[in-house]
């Protein structure tokens, strides 16, 4: 084991930075928001794919950024954007103040998306500790899902006083995190050429090409994300439709979160069985919870709200660590981007399909539709990555 007291500093620092970015203290009462502002239940996954389409936009090119000009620069300018559209958000009042605010948020996760991951896995390498990786974004996870717990029963409680109060709460959360980010020491690295265009022919002919267990892990990774993250926004229209009040909205998210952190923190423990039998225990929990929701409308059916989000905290740390170690550090979070843009284009694609569904026909049908989906892709992807090697 070799020391270095910065690296090692970093790993405490990521959890800190997770509890900060995972405070979201509005997100229970997105959907109850909106309605107060007039929008509707197709205005909340419009917003949403637009906030998807961004990420996606900008995904490739911050990615890059970070991997050239530094990840802790982009974390500090990424939380920078996250607290403008957060004030943006504290004085919306109509679709477009809305579509503002998500635009300012996804310029922000799209520069720290993967930002964390990079530094973690390469702080790990250095220390000769990359065993350690699932272990440690399972924790790192784990602590940002019970944060988010936590101040999801907050924002429920302050959203009782004035559906604003969450995004202010928020504001305090990001610059919390801005302050951490300023402190983190960068893992020394190979670095990519000067050549802009070669370095990003090479990391996407990685992935769409030269290396298809690349393509396949991602493709697998990402249709279950895109699922898990579908089912968020079907759960709070699910939680209104059985007539839970804005407090008890907080609470069931918050519940929501402590199963994600669960399934974070015991994700190193399946290491037990294979990558293919876990990615096959996590699609049928999604499955079976999603179909759950559909005939099953009470309070009842909360529990299965549970079941995903559980199985999401599964997923994350497998995802990662199967990419990962594929790919190599001077373009890393680069190839977590691309990793990330597969998953917001199929959201981008499905997400007003879904919600459309779901206001035209009924959210049971909107769901249905969404276990067929997951089941068809996911299930090629997951045989295609056997084939190719990807998973061990």
């Amino acid at each position: 084991m070799i020391a270095h007291p910065h690296l090692r500093r970093n790993i405490f620092k990521l959890y800190i930075f997770s509890s900060f970015e995972w405070m979201l203290f509005f997100i229970p009462v997105l959907y109850v928001f909106y309605q107060s502002i007039g929008l509707s239940g197709q205005d909340l996954f419009i917003v949403q794919a637009i906030f998807a389409a961004v990420v996606a936009l900008l995904e490739v090119p911050s990615g890059y950024i970070a991997d050239f000009f530094g990840r802790k620069k982009t974390l500090i300018a990424g939380s920078i954007f996250a607290l403008a559209g957060t004030i943006i958000y504290a004085q919306a009042v109509g679709f477009w103040s809305v579509v503002s605010a998500e635009v300012l948020l996804g310029i922000g996760l799209s520069l720290r998306s993967g930002v964390k991951e990079a530094i973690l896995y390469d702080s790990l390498l250095l220390l000769q500790e990359a065993g350690e990786f699932k272990r440690r974004q399972g924790i790192s996870g784990s602590v940002g899902q019970i944060s988010e717990g936590v101040t999801s029963v907050v924002g429920g409680f302050l959203a009782l006083f004035s559906l604003h109060l969450p995004f202010y709460a928020q504001m305090i959360a990001i610059i919390g995190g801005l302050l951490i980010a300023c402190t983190f020491h960068e893992p020394e690295r190979k670095r990519a050429s000067i050549n802009h265009v070669a370095n990003f022919k090479k990391a996407f002919r990685d992935i769409f090409w030269r290396d298809r267990r690349v393509f396949w892990a991602v493709m697998l990774g990402g249709i279950i994300s895109t699922t898990t993250f579908a089912s968020v926004w079907f759960s709070q229209t699910y939680f209104v439709n059985i007539g839970l009040n804005v407090a008890l909205l907080g609470i069931t998210w918050a519940l929501g979160n402590f199963a994600a952190a669960g399934g974070n923190y015991l994700s190193h423990t399946m290491k037990r069985i294979s990558e293919y039998t876990q990615y096959v225990v996590i699609i049928g929990l999604v499955a079976v919870g999603l179909l759950i929701m559909a005939f099953v409308p009470t309070v009842i059916g909360v529990l299965s709200i549970l079941v995903i989000r559980f199985a999401w905290g599964l997923l994350n740390p497998l995802s990662q660590e199967v990419v990962n170690r594929m790919v190599g550090s001077e373009l890393r979070v680069t190839i977590l981007s691309i990793k990330s843009l597969a998953q917001k284009m199929m959201f981008i694609i499905l997400g007003p399909l879904y919600g459309w569904v779901s206001d035209v026909y009924s959210l049971s049908t909107a769901l249905l539709l969404s276990v067929g989906i997951l089941l068809v892709v996911s299930l090629v992807s997951l045989a295609a990555a056997r084939r190719t090697g990807a998973l061990q």
